[in-house]
């Protein structure tokens, strides 16, 4: 026994030895140090479990002891019998702590014989953590290649491919038997040049790896783009391997060139925005000093293109811009460049032109064609241009100066009485100059410069005072008293005028409470635009009754944005003050205006009261204020006659010469104390503001397709649309806007998914039809969202219009047909 023992402990490997009632009779020293257990505390005991397991369980020699092989699978998951002896057993596995450590151990067990027979079982084990390690590595290895996203390829030294997994496979179209033994080059396109692939050998043997993008073609023929990695796999100095790593990159490539398209092209015409105009600008400076040749450039505006956009609608101006495009395009060279700079302003830069001559013919061309009638979507449309033309190098040498006094030349054609072309002059340029004089005088002058004169009001009706419009001077230190005529519009240009008209607001509500008279301001356009414009009237009015002052505005301001300026004007109701239509008929009137904002005054021009031929449009003006209870103010009243047809006509209120003239502060204190009528407390009005709901979109039972789950979504989806219209229309901020355009779209691809499963499923024969009308939304969504993200000029009241008028045509061209075809395969409705 003591010779068995002290072979056992000059094993290397544990061991250990259990007698015919388990309990254990050795205990080798590799045994100790593999379970931290000395000897003396197992032997004699049935305690040899200790060193490996939790809990009191067999091991494999108690298993041998009772015959109980057959039960192995209950405790191991890897057993078998030994190779070379009949009554043994093996198995291995992982043990979570084994001396401390976790460890996979192999071992074996067999019986223990004398001359008598069985005398017990001994159990040998070892170690195999590191290669069972190694092993896992390998297949995690052989997994994550077989398993990648990415295309892998192995090749040997000479290039052949040895090796690939399934998503080359997939990626190339070429099964693995097609691919492996041939060379790479198999998958390349005829896109790229033989020294690009000299280059990319050239680095990958110097440096040992290469990385770039490459035009592959599939099996199918379709060529593809894909991002690849080359790694050279050295043993030494010798290159025994090559491996690539290839990633698709096609389809956000696309995306990519589609988002530099954008960024670099106007949305609606797809002509150079005003970012490229002026690299082809520069470059053609450049061209122009290299071969001292000459170039002109051409600012075009559209005359009254408002007035089209905000009668026939925006869908009307859209289609009018494109035909312009086209009309501009037929009559230049294909060397020219034409760009939008936006709205409906046009830029031309024309290369290598002879004389003035040339450039007078063009422009004559261009009066002609753009000139000329429209047929868009039913109506007859006719607008204009005013054309200013620079030439280089006699009117600038560099990219500001050409567009700036090209600029300056359409606004000096538009003075001339529009529909014409000038060039620039440097008397054009000097009215350029005093009007940025006038700017900077004008800075320096808010609010100490600034000063107010009050024009008196008569109620026909009560024979009372009324109020007094509060209208703005700039006294000039050296020029004397300036009138609004000079430098408003310069203020509006520049957007000195939100300051100015803050500035008259707070004076006039001042003079107000120490005159007793109401007051009415002029609010412009741009302060209707201020958030905080109804926080500013409060604050001016300190405390004062809102009806004490009207606020007056002219049409321009709600023709761009009309659902926020008529939120903007009912919160100014709701504070009590007065709301008056200034300069009505002199603008771009449209009578559904009168009827939806909440007017109290309708401002007659003075224009219509001087002119004896203006009587009938005059007479027709109070006849229909007075259908729609507003109340009329006459402008520019300077003779009694005048004041008498007014009066006898219904007007409710004049102002004008013939009642007072403009007073200064002084002279209104006088004439407060002294009226030559009695002053009115509270101003005569007569309609009463009532907000609606107008939702932007609606469902209608003619977008029905037969299927309750699509036509449930479709709701849904008009319910999103008209929260994102809602959203910008209220004037929230963008991250809000850029909230729900997020759902949106999550929205629409969830409804496309639904919509094109059941495609699917039922075979419906125009699903790729179906399916490309989907990608496309979902593309122009993304290409939105991805403009809101980068803070681009995105008008998302727009989107929300030709979303809508986009699902409308798909609903009733596409997904109503693919209703009739579901109905017909009697396919029970979804729920959404």
């Amino acid at each position: 026994m003591k010779i068995a023992l002290s072979v056992l402990n000059a094993l290397s490997l544990p061991a250990f030895v259990l007698d015919t009632e388990h309990k254990v009779v050795v205990w080798n020293a590799p045994c100790e140090l593999l379970t931290g257990i000395p000897a003396k505390d197992v032997i004699g005991t049935r305690d040899h479990w200790r060193g490996f397991y939790d809990e009191p369980r067999p091991c494999m020699a108690d298993l041998v002891l009772d015959s109980m092989l057959d039960e192995a699978s209950r405790f191991y998951s890897r057993h078998e019998k030994t190779e070379f002896a009949s009554d043994g057993h093996k198995a291995e596995g992982w043990f979570d702590e084994i001396n401390g450590k976790r460890r996979y151990l192999s071992f074996e067990a067999r019986p223990v014989f004398d001359e008598n027979g069985i005398v017990g079982a001994i159990e040998v084990l070892q170690d195999i953590t590191h290669h069972q390690e190694a092993e896992d590595q390998l297949k995690l290895s052989a997994s994550v290649f077989e398993n990648s996203l990415e295309g892998i390829i192995i090749t040997d030294s000479d290039n052949r491919t040895i090796s690939v997994n399934k998503a080359l496979e997939s990626l190339t179209g070429y099964g693995r038997e097609e691919i492996i033994g041939r060379n790479p080059k198999l998958f390349a396109s005829d896109r790229l040049s033989d020294s690009y692939y000299r280059k990319m050998w050239t680095t990958l043997n110097r440096v040992g790896h290469w990385q770039g993008e490459i035009w592959n073609r599939k099996k199918t023929g379709e060529e593809y783009l894909v991002r690849v990695h080359i790694s050279a796999v050295k043993t030494g100095d010798d290159v025994t391997n090559y491996i690539g790593l290839l990633s698709d990159i096609t389809e956000s490539n696309q995306v990519m060139e589609k988002m530099e398209y954008m960024a670099h092209h106007d949305f609606l015409t797809g002509l150079p925005n005003r970012s490229l105009l002026e690299d082809r600008l520069r470059q053609a400076l450049a061209r122009a000093v290299r071969n001292k040749s000459r170039f002109a450039v051409m600012f075009i505006d559209l005359d009254k293109f408002k007035a089209v956009n905000d009668s026939l609608g925006h869908h009307v101006g859209d289609a009018l811009l494109k035909e312009v495009t086209r009309r501009i395009q037929s009559c230049l060279r294909a060397s020219d460049t034409i760009s939008r700079q936006g709205g409906d302003e046009f830029v031309l830069l024309l290369e290598d032109i002879g004389d003035e001559v040339d450039i007078t013919h063009t422009a004559r061309k261009l009066l002609a064609l753009i000139g000329g009638s429209c047929y868009l979507n039913g109506h007859v449309v006719t607008v204009t241009p005013s054309i200013g033309i620079s030439l280089y190098p006699t009117d600038g040498v560099t990219v500001a100066d050409l567009l700036s006094h090209s600029d300056a030349a359409m606004y000096h054609a538009k003075n001339q009485g529009r529909n014409n072309f000038q060039f620039f002059t440097e008397r054009i340029n000097a009215k350029a100059l005093e009007t940025l004089m006038v700017e900077n005088g004008l800075r320096k002058a808010i609010p100490d410069g600034l000063l107010l004169h009050y024009q008196p009001q008569l109620c026909l009706v009560s024979k009372s005072v009324h109020g007094a419009e509060a209208l703005v001077r700039w006294a000039h230190p050296d020029l004397g008293i300036i009138g609004p005529s000079r430098f408003i519009s310069i203020a509006e240009e520049s957007g000195l005028i939100c300051q100015i008209g803050e500035w008259v607001l707070q004076e006039a509500c001042r003079t107000m409470r120490s005159t007793g008279i109401n007051m009415s301001v002029n609010l412009s356009p741009m302060q209707l635009t201020q958030s905080d414009i109804v926080a500013k009237v409060i604050e001016a009015l300190d405390g004062m009754a809102g009806y004490r002052l009207t606020l007056e505005i002219t049409e321009s301001s709600f023709i761009h944005d009309f659902e926020k300026t008529k939120t903007t004007l009912l919160a100014l109701k709701k504070i009590g003050v007065n709301l008056a239509l200034d300069d009505f008929g002199t603008g771009y009137s449209s009578l559904s205006y009168l009827y939806q904002l909440p007017f109290d005054f309708l401002k007659i021009d003075q224009s219509f009261i001087s002119e004896p031929k203006n009587t009938p449009i005059v007479l027709a003006i109070l006849e229909m204020a007075n259908k729609l209870n507003i109340m009329t103010v006459a402008e520019g009243v300077e003779t009694p006659e005048q004041m008498a047809f007014l009066e006898a006509n219904g007007c409710d209120v004049i102002q004008g010469y013939y009642f007072s003239r403009p007073l200064p502060l002084p002279d209104l204190t006088g004439f407060a104390k002294n009226p030559p009528y009695q002053v009115s407390a509270k101003p005569r009005i007569k309609k009463l503001a009532v907000e609606e709901s107008n939702p932007m979109l609606a469902w209608s039972f003619t977008y029905e397709t037969g299927h309750a789950g699509i036509d449930a979504q479709h709701k849904e989806l008009l319910r999103m649309l008209n929260r994102l219209d809602s959203s910008t229309r209220s004037g929230q901020d963008e991250s809000n806007s850029r909230k729900v355009m997020k759902a949106l779209i999550d929205f629409v691809i969830d409804h496309f998914s639904f919509e094109e499963k059941l495609m699917h499923d039922r075979g419906y024969p125009y699903a790729q039809a179906h399916h490309s009308e989907h990608l496309n939304l979902v593309e122009t969504l993304s290409s939105y969202d991805l403009q809101l993200k980068a803070n681009a000029q995105v008008n998302p009241h727009q989107l929300t219009s030709s979303l809508h008028t986009w699902l409308m045509h798909h609903i009733l061209d596409s997904d109503k047909k693919l209703g009739e075809f579901l109905s017909k395969q009697q396919v029970a409705p979804a729920q959404a």
